[in-house]
């Protein structure tokens, strides 16, 4: 030990020596840098995050790279917090891509939880690989109006919660009972959901939108036993009047309903009344034949909130007496006929909705 302390020493005498002989002086400069790191989490906006971009493309690229037999290489994602590598990606968005055909290959990527590919106009095929998913709990193909059909086994995404759809087929296949949430947006051809949702008993919310093709939901509403938000919307020729059978079996705990651009109602369906109890929203807006309210409108013990948009034909509320005591904010815009019926102090309807706090009558505050 002695014997290493002195070879120290020497070397000290040498660097003190050159010192001198170069003239050199000695200086203080702090040149320590300490890197602080915010902690990471996935709710972040989209101005905070860097590098975004590049990794993309570089998915992108190496999803459609030919040269390696459609495998999946390994590329590090920056800008998220709790992504890695692409074998363990939990979110994958590629949205807005340009590629017509996603590879076999994403069926590697099992830890993968949300599947983004919504907007990607020019893609019309997924491989049946998909499906091998096992974890994959959101997938979005809204706006990919190319698809021409969606993979046969998707009913084995046995952890798929979250599903949004466009697509050219006229019959979807089965999907899985784990479902909660699903939207049907610009499926022009779509005909009949029957063999689709008969074993989505899971299902809280559906959305269906611009399904111009869809005639019937019978018997599909029978299967919906958990569903809390309906919303249909510009589908002009379906008929919801024509299940008034049977409505022992229709859902009970619907929350929120809305009724959107949908020329064949004429009449507000008898089974809504089936969740008299639980009914909080109701809306109803661009159905120009629409004449009446029931009678059992007065049984939505529940409901906050009643919004009446461009229905022209609508004259009367209820023919009975009307009272919602629950009832928190009213709205009707563009019904003439009802609207004289709502004028303040001196409309016959006025006395039944004057509890409510937010009164709109053609865009107009009330109070």
């Amino acid at each position: 030990m002695a014997h290493k302390v002195k070879e120290i020493r020497a070397r000290l005498d040498e660097v003190a020596a050159d010192r001198a002989k170069f003239h050199l002086s000695p200086r203080s400069d702090d040149r320590h840098v300490v890197r602080g790191r915010e902690m990471s989490h996935s709710f972040v906006q989209a101005s905070d995050v860097i590098g975004r971009g590049q990794d993309r493309d570089k998915i992108v690229e190496y999803l459609m790279d030919p040269s390696d037999g459609q495998s999946i290489s390994v590329v590090p994602v920056v800008g998220i917090g709790g992504l890695g590598k692409t074998a363990y990606l939990r979110l994958l968005d590629l949205s807005d891509s340009s590629f017509e055909v996603l590879p076999s290959s994403i069926g590697t990527m099992k830890h993968l939880r949300l599947l983004n590919l919504s907007s990607s106009c020019r893609i019309h095929k997924l491989p049946n690989s998909i499906c091998e998913l096992q974890n994959l709990q959101t997938l979005c193909l809204r706006g990919c109006e190319k698809i021409e059909e969606l993979p046969k086994d998707i009913g084995y995404l046995i952890k798929l919660r979250a599903l949004f759809i466009t697509t050219k087929q006229k019959f979807l296949p089965g999907f899985p009972s784990s479902l909660q949430l699903l939207g049907l947006n610009d499926c022009g051809n779509l005909e009949s959901l029957v063999e689709t949702m008969q074993v989505c008993t899971s299902l809280r919310m559906l959305i269906i939108e611009n399904c111009g093709g869809l005639i019937s939901l019978l018997p599909t509403l029978k299967f919906l036993t958990m569903l809390e938000v309906l919303v249909i919307k510009n589908c002009e020729r379906l008929d919801l009047t024509e299940m008034e059978v049977n409505q022992d079996d229709f859902p009970t705990s619907l929350r929120m309903l809305r009724f959107d651009g949908l020329p064949q109602l004429v009449a507000m369906p008898d089974w809504i009344r089936r969740s008299a109890k639980s009914l909080q929203i109701l809306m109803i807006q661009s159905c120009p034949n629409l004449t009446t309210f029931p009678e059992w409108l007065v049984n939505l013990e529940s409901l906050r909130r009643l919004a009446i948009a461009n229905c022209p034909k609508l004259s009367a509320l209820s023919k009975g007496k009307l009272c919602l005591p629950a009832l928190r904010s009213f709205l009707i815009a563009d019904c003439p006929k009802l609207i004289r019926r709502c004028q303040p102090e001196i409309g016959e309807y006025w006395h039944m909705i004057a509890h409510a706090s937010d009164i709109y009558l053609d865009g107009k505050q009330i109070k």
